[in-house]
């Protein structure tokens, strides 16, 4: 790069290859990479599975869920929730207010054992960043009402800025709309902790009986539309631009030397339009449809269909396809290209290999034979 060289497939593919083979210089014991979506690296992924004929190349789960993260945070109604959580972070989380923040950490003590808890910052890098500063927020829910009715905070110079962060922790209507953001994410955000180790989770479906959509998206509607005064209505069907940076140059005891958080950045790929009359859960299950077609492969397919987790298995008894045991046939195939490490199937073709697998795989779906309760496995 420091010579003027471009990170294209064919320098990710040589670069990842040299590595490779110092670990694995008979290409048997590499079987899966796992590498963020831009082209040029998916590109150089399918350098590497030909030069490495067991290697699989998939999506990281991680950056995925990253990416739907950052497209509901578009969502006009959740920018809106984004923005007001950002103002209170700005005012009372950051630092840069000194006062409020002060105040802020005194209470959280009071209410935590001691215990210093703060408000969390979002980050435009994706990585769910602004929804853990969301479940935060409403974690912190009765400190921040603490702070504003405190004896000391009467003393604190209350700007527009200020008035409208402390309009928002009083209104009721603005936390039940965070807490019906927090349902409709939040295992979409746990996932995100745990994708790229537990890929039997990937085949999940994203049920609407999981979440009361109607429920959850008329609190959020209903706030995002009712808007604090001198403030407009938002239409929550529709994706917003990020707006300009705020400034606060002009509040009391901010420090222009301090970071305060701002909206993240526009994503790198175009919208799926959503139609009109669509709702909010809608929508959010139209992003997570979008990105979800990246996380079902060959090993995530594998991963649901073997495992021994009581609700993953009982979902795979239910919801197996054929096409889900053409994948268990294509990952078999693979892990066993010539020359194979495992010494167990030695002198036996692939398509012997298959059969046995599919023998015990069938063994394991009715629990007989050696999984049998109380068998051998």
């Amino acid at each position: 790069m420091a010579s003027g060289g471009t990170k294209d497939a064919a320098y990710i593919a040589k670069y990842m290859e040299e590595h490779m083979l110092k670990y694995d210089p008979n290409k048997t014991l590499t079987d899966l990479l796992l590498f963020d979506g831009a082209s040029s690296v998916q590109k150089g992924g399918d350098v590497l599975e030909a030069i490495f004929p067991r290697v699989t190349v998939i999506h990281g789960g991680e950056h995925v869920i990253s990416l739907f993260f950052d497209d509901v945070a578009k969502l006009a109604p959740i920018k809106a929730l984004i923005t007001r959580a950002c103002r209170l972070y700005n005012i009372f989380g950051s630092g840069a207010m000194h006062a409020p923040h002060a105040q802020l950490i005194a209470q959280s003590k009071l209410f935590n054992g001691g215990i210093e808890v703060g408000l969390l910052r979002g980050a435009s890098t994706r990585m769910a960043t602004w929804f853990y500063a969301l479940f935060r927020l409403l974690r912190m829910r009765v400190v921040l009402e603490a702070t504003i009715h405190h004896a000391n905070f009467r003393g604190v110079h209350k700007n527009d800025r200020m008035k409208k962060a402390i309009e928002d922790i009083s209104n009721p209507a603005f936390w039940r709309a965070m807490f019906s953001l927090s349902r409709l994410t939040w295992t979409k955000v746990a996932l995100g902790k745990t994708v790229d180790l537990f890929h039997d989770e990937m085949l999940f479906p994203l049920d609407d009986d999981e979440y009361d959509l109607e429920n959850e998206e008329e609190q959020i509607y209903g706030m995002v539309t009712e808007g604090n005064a001198g403030e407009e209505a938002v239409d929550y069907d529709s994706d917003v631009e990020d707006p300009p940076e705020a400034d606060y140059s002009n509040d009391d005891d901010f420090d222009e030397d301090d970071h305060v958080t701002v909206l993240p950045h526009a994503a790198e790929e175009p919208e799926v339009q959503v139609p009109t009359n669509a709702g909010l859960g809608s929508a959010i299950l139209s992003k997570w449809e979008k990105r979800q077609t990246k996380l079902i492969n060959d090993f995530s397919v594998a991963a649901w269909c073997l495992s021994v987790m009581p609700e993953v298995y009982d979902d795979c008894q239910s919801r197996m396809t054929g096409e889900h045991k053409l994948a268990l046939r294509r990952i078999v195939r693979k892990l066993h290209v010539p020359p194979c490490p495992n010494d167990q199937v030695l002198g036996k073709s692939i398509d012997e290999i298959e059969d046995i697998f599919l023998e015990e795989f069938e063994e394991f779906r009715s629990q007989s034979g050696i999984f049998a309760p109380g068998g051998n496995c």
